[in-house]
């Protein structure tokens, strides 16, 4: 049993947040594009007291929990080595896991993002027989250091090897 518990780089809350906002920038468009051009613009939100400001408000509070839900998602994500098994925990309400034996990976395929590379780290996804299909990766590590990286190849090449010995 592995005793060592890996976590994401803190950055991966910031690119969560991130995808949310990006998620979100058609209908922030349509909500505050509708309101500049209605009853005087800006100003004119700024002039109908509280309830003028009620898309600026409801604006803020989505984005607010967007960001709280991109630190959620990075303080609750856990990763470990057990048992010949890539082992990922996260949720907050709701703590799902999954356990990715090595000898099912197919691939392990980095990519660094803008966020990435200042900080030398890379996103990890990780693929496996039945992925093909739909084209979405097993497991998807948004941001840890290359060498952390390289320790998930190494374990998934030693359990590969080991059962390789185990069937001759």
């Amino acid at each position: 049993m592995s005793e060592t518990y890996y976590k994401l780089h803190p950055i991966s809350a910031l690119i969560n947040f991130l995808k949310g906002l990006k998620e979100l920038l058609i209908p922030f468009l349509v909500i505050f594009g509708v309101n500049l051009f209605r009853d005087g613009g800006i100003s004119g939100m700024f002039s109908n007291g509280w309830q003028g400001l009620i898309p600026l408000i409801i604006g803020g509070a989505v984005l607010l929990f967007i960001l709280v839900g991109g630190i959620v998602k990075w303080k609750r994500f856990v990763y470990w080595f057990e048992d010949g098994e890539l082992r990922i925990e996260y949720g907050l309400f709701v703590k799902k896991k999954r356990y990715i034996p090595f000898d099912r990976i197919q691939s392990l395929n980095y990519t660094e993002g803008i966020f990435h590379r200042p900080l030398g780290l890379v996103k990890v996804k990780v693929e496996t027989a039945g992925t093909g299909k739909t084209g979405e990766a097993e497991a998807e590590l948004t941001a840890i250091s290359r060498e952390d990286a390289d320790r998930i190849e190494e374990k998934m090449e030693e359990a590969k090897r080991g059962s390789i010995k185990e069937k001759r």
